[in-house]
This record gives C-alpha cells, structure tokens and sequence, in this order.
C-alpha cells in the first residue's frame, strides 16, 4: 500500500499520513545532485515579466517551426514537379550533344 492512513481525524497523531511515495517533499532519495532546494522567489510583476518572455520565446520557436515546415514543403513540391521532366531530359540523348 502506498500511503498509509486511517480514520477522518486528520489533526491527531495517529491518523496523520505517513509518507511513503518517493515523490513526498519530506522524503530523502539518492541523487548525484543533491535535494532540490528553490533559493529564486520572485514577486508578482517578475513572474509576469518572466512569463511574457516564455511566452514570447514559445511564440517565436512555433514561428520559426512553421515556417521551416513551409519551406520545406514547398522544396518538396517543387522537386516533385520538376522530377518527370529532369528524368525525361536525363533519359533522353540530348543532354550530351552539347554544341
């Protein structure tokens, strides 16, 4: 059983949870990092800063995704298009009586 708890006094000692998960904050795990302390507490009008500028970054990158995405296509297409000619050129001889 992962937790461990009994009865609907939660106030009381006895019926108090005990953490047993290795996501519980009180709970020590093996790391080659250390615990995880947050030393960074930012005020309101930081955070907000902070997120227009993750938002903006995010916008940004989906920008730049689609537009290599559209490129991309439109290479595409273009070499498809043009594939049946190139072979027919290639294919035939005239390519190599080149005055």
């Amino acid at each position: 059983m992962k937790y461990k708890s009994t009865g609907t006094r939660a106030g009381h000692k006895l019926f108090v949870r005990k953490r047993e998960t290795p996501f519980d904050k009180n709970q020590s795990f093996n790391s080659t990092f250390g615990t995880f302390e947050d030393h960074k507490e930012m005020k309101t009008y930081e955070y907000a800063a902070f997120q227009k500028k993750v938002f903006k970054e995010k916008a940004l990158q989906k920008r730049k995704k689609k537009l290599l995405i559209l490129i991309t296509s439109i290479i595409v297409l273009l070499i498809i298009l043009a594939a049946p000619s190139i072979f027919k050129f290639i294919l035939s001889s005239d390519y190599l009586n080149v005055n």
